[in-house]
């Protein structure tokens, strides 16, 4: 009430078009203190509470909301912005990321009922392999993805499966590439990825030595 009496004690006297003008800049100064209050806001969450923070990033600093319009983000906060892109698209790679694993689970359920499960299996694993740097930056990088207590990267079925494939085939020295990728993005160590390592390397250095 005291803040409407104040505008009318502004306004009174004035001709139409400087009312409208003087009531423009006031409403203008409100939504710009109410923006900053917001990304104060959001700052703050991103100290205590990363996912929070993700959340209201992306509910007020991306589109289709923005509830922060994006010229004022880009003035004002435009790392808010970048992460609010970075979030979105984190979330469409990790999308597909899990689609590809789930693939490579079910068609290595059948690989061993034909050649061509077999070739199958390959391929679906050579698909999530390709997507894998992408993947493991998305993963680190978006708060819900990774329970906080452990940000570390999980397994990775497909670097898993194609290793132990080639492995099979004595196709040691693609069996180690493969192994010591997986180990250099981070995937899980659960999937021991040393000791294939260091199992492959024995099986191709008694293969040369029976050659030699």
């Amino acid at each position: 009430l005291g803040a409407a009496r104040a505008l009318h004690g502004v306004l009174e006297g004035q001709t139409p078009e400087e009312k409208e003008r003087i009531k423009g800049e006031i409403f203008d100064d409100m939504d710009t203190r109410s923006w900053r209050r917001r990304i104060e806001q959001i700052r703050s969450e991103q100290d205590t509470d990363p996912l929070l923070a993700e959340q209201s990033i992306l509910s007020n600093c991306s589109p289709p909301a923005n509830v922060v319009p994006l010229g004022f983000l880009e003035r004002e906060a435009p790392d808010l912005l970048e992460a609010g892109r970075n979030f979105a698209d984190y979330h469409q790679t990790i999308d597909h990321h899990h689609a590809l694993i789930a693939k490579v689970k079910e068609a290595n359920k059948q690989r061993k009922e034909s050649h061509e499960a077999l070739e199958v299996a390959i391929q679906e694993c050579v698909r999530s392999i390709a997507l894998a740097p992408d993947a493991a930056v998305a993963l680190l990088g978006h708060p819900s993805a990774i329970p906080k207590k452990d940000r570390r990267l999980p397994g990775h079925p497909g670097y898993r499966n194609l290793s132990i494939i080639r492995e099979q085939r004595g196709e040691y020295g693609d069996a180690i590439r493969l192994c010591e990728e997986a180990r250099a993005q981070g995937w899980a160590r659960t999937d021991d990825w040393d000791k294939r390592i260091e199992r492959c390397k024995k099986k191709l250095a008694n293969e040369q030595g029976t050659r030699s």
